[in-house]
């Protein structure tokens, strides 16, 4: 049974005031000025968080690769796939375990990463521009605290 609601807060009769609805608009927001100001080869966010992460490892399980960046198995499938074609990783079969995939970035991929990396911290900057320092860090210990209580 669900817990009781508390009827006393701000968004209950109001959409515009609630979590996700303010969550979806900011996500949206922030997608919107990635594309503006990262846009290379249709780069996703999540296209580049993929790269970033496997600039870090020389091979990685694409298992492991999908917990790190936060996206299910299938669409780390799919997205690997795309990446793939556009010649920014490369991917192998586990000669042990034809299940498992393994994940490389290839030089053309760090090469995207060194040219976009700059841009991408713009981009996340102007997101919190309206923020100060200090209400910035507040609000990614807040984003992280709710994400931890999974």
């Amino acid at each position: 049974m669900a817990e009781k609601i508390n009827t006393n807060c701000v968004w209950i009769n109001n959409v515009q005031k609630r979590p996700g609805f303010l969550i979806r608009l900011l996500h949206q927001k922030h997608t919107a000025i990635f594309n503006s100001e990262c846009s290379v080869d249709g780069l996703t966010p999540m296209m580049f968080s993929i790269l970033s992460v496997l600039t870090q490892h020389d091979k990685i399980e694409q298992t492991k690769l999908a917990k790190l960046v936060a996206v299910d198995k299938t669409n780390i499938f799919d997205v690997l796939n795309r990446l793939s074609k556009m010649g920014y990783i490369s991917r192998e079969k586990c000669d042990s375990d034809k299940r498992k995939r393994y994940t490389s970035i290839s030089e053309k991929g760090k090469l995207v990463v060194e040219k976009m990396n700059d841009r991408v911290l713009y981009s996340h900057e102007k997101t919190l521009a309206p923020l100060s320092d200090e209400e910035s860090m507040q609000f990614l210990w807040l984003m992280e605290k709710l994400l931890s209580e999974d």
